[in-house]
């Protein structure tokens, strides 16, 4: 077996029920995303030394997972598992290389390219991490952040920055209902208050943003838009581990 694809296959272990796991298998489950976490905040922040960090104890913990369990499926199930599984094999190890070449821009797209042919291979399980559950809204905000970066923003066809900004918002509103599972985000492990007043705050600035969408005014929207983003990074801090982790147990 390929080396990438054993550190793959383990980022299943995201992807199974919880009414399935162990405690411990619970618990390993949420230092993954804590690091996943990590590692995109860190791409997101650019900063180089800190993602090859991340990255590494990322790579720690899908080492650590390898091969713990597998939910069992049929054939045809398992033959498109492979399918996503080889394509995101390919983007997670473009994500080290590019990391590691200090090109931070290229491996946020490529994460997220591989994020997603590891949701394509089971969505509904997916989800059940609630960064997983968040993952579309996360993932065309970014490419909200990604147009607005841009200094030609305000001389940008309306239309294509729209676009994006009303399917985030969509997007939003599908998954808004939602809080961490209690199972999983436990009170000795995870700040239920901290998320409460984080999430509504991501709301209040997404409505603002939507209120200057709805204007027309597309550099009040840029403005608007950062708001959201600052809401959104804290927002997903909280998921993330509660500091460096330096070296992660054998």
């Amino acid at each position: 077996m390929h080396p990438l694809k054993k550190l793959l296959l383990p980022c299943l272990l995201l992807t199974l029920p919880f009414t399935h796991c162990t405690q411990e298998q619970l618990v390993q489950g949420r230092v993954a995303e804590q690091l996943y976490v990590d590692l995109m905040s860190d791409l997101h922040a650019g900063d180089t030394a800190a993602a090859k960090v991340s990255m590494a104890n990322f790579d720690k913990q899908l080492e650590h997972l390898r091969g713990q369990w597998y939910r069992p499926m049929g054939e045809r199930a398992r033959e498109e598992l492979r399918y996503h599984l080889d394509k995101a094999e390919v983007a997670y190890g473009d994500v080290r290389s590019s990391i590691l070449n200090g090109d931070l821009e290229g491996a946020k797209v490529l994460l997220d390219r591989a994020t997603y042919e590891l949701y394509a291979a089971d969505p509904a399980a997916f989800q059940e991490l609630h960064v997983g559950r968040l993952y579309d809204f996360i993932s065309t905000w970014q490419e909200v952040e990604t147009i607005v970066n841009d200094q030609m923003l305000c001389l940008m066809e309306w239309g294509e920055f729209t676009w994006w900004a009303k399917k985030a918002r969509i997007e939003w509103r599908a998954v808004k209902k939602y809080s961490p599972d209690p199972l999983l985000y436990n009170s000795s492990n995870f700040d239920h208050d901290a998320f409460a007043t984080a999430h509504a705050e991501l709301e209040r600035q997404i409505n603002f943003f939507v209120g200057k969408l709805e204007e027309g005014d597309q550099c009040s929207a840029q403005e608007a838009s950062s708001e959201v983003s600052t809401a959104l990074w804290e927002l997903l801090a909280l998921f993330g581990s509660p500091e460096v982790v330096e070296e992660l147990p054998n």
